[in-house]
């Protein structure tokens, strides 16, 4: 009840805009979420419970400018009802960096940084986790000259699940290759990659595992036809692993998603991944990854989304394999009569497959939020 007196008390302050300038625009938004989660932990014998979060963000964004920067902050507390979870403070500050942005030409440079803490199942370990995720992406072109450049980048991150007991995975790396734009919305890209990365403090027995990685890959980015849009990679990757063990493997990696927009109001976007890294516990792992989320403006004020994910996960354990099938998706009802305001309903199942008798479970989740934007 006080979390949503909270909520309450913050929607009737909300009265415009938070402040701005002619450069420089601050938004808010307060959000309240209340459902029920049949499986808290993604393990077979996982306990449901019904719960209640709210939450606030804030958002500053760059006003005229050829720049496009945008800072966002947010944190939410969440309670379950009969207490087979934690409470929990989730939050996350971002910013990200393009330029330039002008119409019909692509960004040359990006920077994107962030800082997440948040508490989730995990179906890889079948066991709630908070974890502290922290990245940065830094790309752009170095020349260019006519349609030909050369692009640059370096992109890392920290997973630090050291609060429960586990380890730290760390990951660095740089790609530099050549770049084609055939126009000013696509460019088509090969790219030379390296990297570094460690897991240390796991629980499993291993210690530190270091790992090095080289990948080529072809990309292209942009749009493909005037109403679909696409970025897409595609390549080989070498992996090699000392320290707690040793092992070499060479994998094909790609990634990518394809948006078509339809119609006005109906949009359609595709996604795919296969990867290569360290699972919580420090165990290494390859995972398969598909998306394909449909959007629908049902009326003025009415839309619906559906979303499937099939996943999969294998090759995390020295001593024995694990493979891992995990099927989830989701439906949600939104009605918006203004930019401001939004209620929502939504439903999202999971059911996960495994060759380990704790891993398979199911797990349906249902919600009702409500969101206020300043």
């Amino acid at each position: 009840m006080l979390l949503l007196a909270s909520f309450a008390s913050l929607v009737a302050t909300c009265k415009g805009s938070i402040w701005e300038s002619s450069s420089w625009e601050l938004l808010g938004t307060a959000t309240g979420r209340t459902g029920y989660d049949s499986n808290l932990t993604f393990s077979s014998d996982g306990l449901g419970d019904a719960f209640a979060m709210v939450g606030g963000g804030l958002q500053l964004e760059r006003l005229n400018s050829l720049a496009k920067t945008q800072i966002d902050a947010e944190a939410g507390e969440t309670v379950f009802v009969d207490h087979r979870a934690a409470s929990q403070l989730d939050a996350s500050a971002t910013i990200s960096i393009q330029y330039p942005i002008v119409d019909y030409e692509l960004p040359q440079y990006t920077v994107d940084a962030g800082w997440v803490r948040s508490t989730a199942a995990d179906p890889e370990l079948n066991r709630r986790l908070t974890l502290e995720k922290s990245t940065a992406d830094i790309s752009g072109r170095l020349m260019s000259s006519g349609q030909f450049g050369l692009n640059a980048g370096i992109d890392s991150y920290l997973y630090d699940y050291s609060s429960d007991g586990l380890g730290r995975n760390y990951q660095t790396e740089v790609k530099l290759g050549p770049a084609f734009d055939p126009t000013p919305l696509t460019e088509i890209s090969a790219n030379f990659l390296g990297g570094v990365g460690e897991s240390t403090g796991s629980t499993g027995g291993l210690g530190t595992v270091r790992d090095t990685s080289e990948a080529f890959t072809i990309q292209y980015k942009g749009e493909i036809l005037p109403k679909l849009t696409s970025t897409i990679f595609g390549g080989v990757t070498h992996v090699s692993y000392t320290g707690g063990f040793t092992r070499s493997s060479t994998l094909p990696t790609s990634g990518g998603e394809l948006v078509w927009t339809i119609s006005p109001g109906r949009t359609l976007s595709a996604g795919v991944s296969l990867t290569t890294g360290f699972a919580p516990d420090g165990e290494t792992q390859r995972t398969q990854e598909g998306t394909l989320d449909y959007h629908q403006k049902l009326a003025e004020s009415w839309s619906v989304d559906f979303l499937f994910t099939p996943e999969s996960y294998s090759d995390r354990s020295t001593n024995s394999v694990r493979n891992d099938s995990n099927i989830s998706g989701g439906a949600k009802l939104t009605y918006a009569p203004s930019e401001r305001f939004g209620l929502s309903v939504g439903y999202n199942p999971m059911r996960q497959t495994s060759n380990l008798t704790q891993a398979n479970f199911t797990r349906s989740l249902v919600y009702l939020q409500v969101s206020y934007h300043l």
